[in-house]
């Protein structure tokens, strides 16, 4: 399976990279980022993976979310790179790797090309 679309995220693999393209939707709380990495691992099976995450139509997760994701988000990646779309999303996702301190490399960028360069760095 190379590509898995869940409630909250469409997944892929390509290149050795896990793509995670975020839906719109009202609220990111504990109870979605639960489902959203165990979605994720469910996938990806036993490969560990840099991420590639899509996060232009995502809301903003809340405090509980965040803590999670920042643990338990890191659970078999080598890295995460976030895309945005706007550079009001940039402080806000800044804010959440400065303040939750992801356990892998994390970064957020608005050129694609650039975070598939980064990413490029933690492939096998």
């Amino acid at each position: 399976m190379n590509s898995w679309d869940s409630e909250y995220v469409k997944f892929d693999i390509k290149d050795g990279i896990i793509y995670c393209k975020y839906k719109a939707f009202q609220t990111f709380n504990l109870k979605i980022a639960q489902q959203v990495v165990e979605d994720r691992l469910y996938f990806q099976g036993e490969r560990i993976l840099p991420a590639f995450c899509d996060i232009r139509k995502m809301v903003f997760p809340d405090e509980q979310a965040r803590h999670y994701l920042a643990i338990h988000g890191s659970l078999g990646l080598k890295a995460v790179a976030y895309f945005i779309s706007k550079d009001s999303e940039r402080s806000l996702i800044q804010f959440f790797i400065k303040v939750n301190k992801p356990l892998i490399p994390t970064k957020v960028f608005s050129e694609q090309a650039e975070a598939l360069d980064f990413l490029k760095l933690y492939k096998r």
